[in-house]
């Protein structure tokens, strides 16, 4: 039976690959799951003030401690996060950029 190349050093990763593992299958190697949540908010004072002062929208601040301490409780070891709605551009270019550059 002839081998491509590409097979050839497929089968020859593999080998080595289970050289270095020891004989354990990568199924078999434990690792932590890491949690990751996408779509935390994290609301900056600057941006809270904003919102209340053009009476866009009431909602309850958290400081960054306790978003922490509510990512604990969930077991969530990284967030990705995002600005609340309705976002920052209300037609005023330098007021966006400054809340962009605050938030």
């Amino acid at each position: 039976m002839k081998l491509s190349r590409r097979d050839w050093l497929g089968g020859f990763a593999a080998a080595g690959a289970g050289a270095l593992l020891g004989g354990r299958s990568l199924a078999q190697t434990p690792r932590k799951t890491k949690l990751i949540n996408v779509h935390h908010h994290l609301t900056s004072p600057a941006y809270v003030k904003f919102l209340q002062d053009n009476k866009v929208r009431q909602f309850p601040n958290k400081s960054a401690q306790q978003g922490l301490e509510e990512m604990d409780k969930a077991g969530i070891d990284t967030a990705v996060c995002s600005i609340i709605g309705p976002g920052i551009h209300f037609g005023n270019l330098a007021e966006t950029r400054r809340m962009a550059r605050a938030c």
